[in-house]
Parts: structure tokens; C-alpha cells; sequence
């Protein structure tokens, strides 16, 4: 339980540290709108399979919620990165962090530790030489215990124990 709480603590900084704040454009009045894609509800790149959903980085939190239930914890806190909260929501082996675009709430950062999966199939429990070859196109960083992958406006952070990918993070990264 406390190496779990340890990881979460670990996330939650370094999803800070890397989360962006989303896409911005100036109308003519000089006011800020949020320009949100479309995403079908399939397994792509920045989405996890958990059960028959998908959850992907952009959603609103409205949907994800719609989707997978209530959380069984949510906190917040004033966010270093911008105006305004993050939000943690904690499922059985996913976490989901939030922030703020004006009225909405937009995923930025889901790590799970269970059953859960990404595209390329990666689970947790995996070896870490099962990690394709697909993943290097990006930067690539790696360690003993995590290794990151960051491509243009994404990152995946997959975390070791004893060569087996003990948890999986997909984050925003910040522009």
C-alpha cells in the first residue's frame, strides 16, 4: 500500500511538471476558446482500453465519468503549471488527473496499474523486453524503474519492477 501511495505521489509530480494546459486560440475579442477535437471511441495512441471503454488525454471529465462511474476518491489542488485546480481521480487501479479549460474539466495524465491497455499492448505485468520497438520513435529515456517515451504532444511512462512493467502512465505534455 505504501509503494502504491509513493507511485501515485511520483505521478502526480511528474504529470505536473509535464502537463499542459491544452490548446488556446484568441477570438477577435480577445478572449480565450478552447478548441477541443473530436475523438471516436477507439484505442488510439493517447487512450487506455479499461474494460470496454476508452478513456483518451483531451476528454472531459464529464464523459470519462459517464463512462466509468463515480471515483472512489477525488482531491484537489491549486496547480503549478496554470490558473486554477488539478483534480486526481482515483479508480480500483487507475488514476485519472484533471485540469481545468474554463468551465470543463480535461484529462491530461491516466495511470493504471491493473488490467488495463494501450495501443501498442502493452499491459502491466508485461516484461520489460517485451517494450516494441514502435515506442523508440520518440525521446526516449530509461532506467531501471521507468522509462519514458515522449512524442509531440504525448508521453508514456512505463515503470519497472524487476524487469515487469509494474504501472503505465499516459500524460499531456505541456507546450
Amino acid at each position: 500500500m505504501k509503494k502504491k501511495r509513493i507511485s501515485v505521489v511520483i505521478m502526480v509530480v511528474l504529470t505536473m511538471l509535464l502537463a499542459g494546459c491544452g490548446q488556446k486560440n484568441s477570438s477577435a475579442q480577445g478572449e480565450d476558446t478552447t478548441v477541443k477535437e473530436q475523438k471516436p471511441d477507439t484505442l488510439g495512441d493517447q487512450s487506455v482500453k479499461v474494460g470496454d471503454n476508452v478513456i483518451s488525454l483531451g476528454d472531459e471529465m464529464s464523459d470519462v465519468t459517464d463512462k466509468l462511474g463515480e471515483a472512489q476518491d477525488v482531491t484537489e489542488a491549486k496547480s503549478c503549471m496554470y490558473d486554477g485546480y488539478d483534480r486526481t481521480y482515483s479508480y480500483d487501479d487507475l488514476t485519472i488527473i484533471t485540469n481545468e479549460e474554463g468551465e470543463k474539466e480535461i484529462v491530461n495524465s491516466i495511470s493504471f496499474s491493473g488490467g488495463e491497455e494501450i495501443k501498442c499492448g502493452l499491459h502491466v505485468g508485461d516484461a520489460a523486453s517485451d517494450i516494441p520497438e514502435s515506442l523508440n520513435e520518440g525521446n526516449v529515456t530509461e532506467s531501471d524503474t521507468v522509462n519514458t517515451y515522449e512524442f509531440s504532444d504525448y508521453g508514456i511512462a512505463l515503470y519497472l519492477e524487476n524487469q515487469k512493467i509494474s504501472q503505465i502512465e499516459l500524460y499531456t505534455i505541456a507546450e
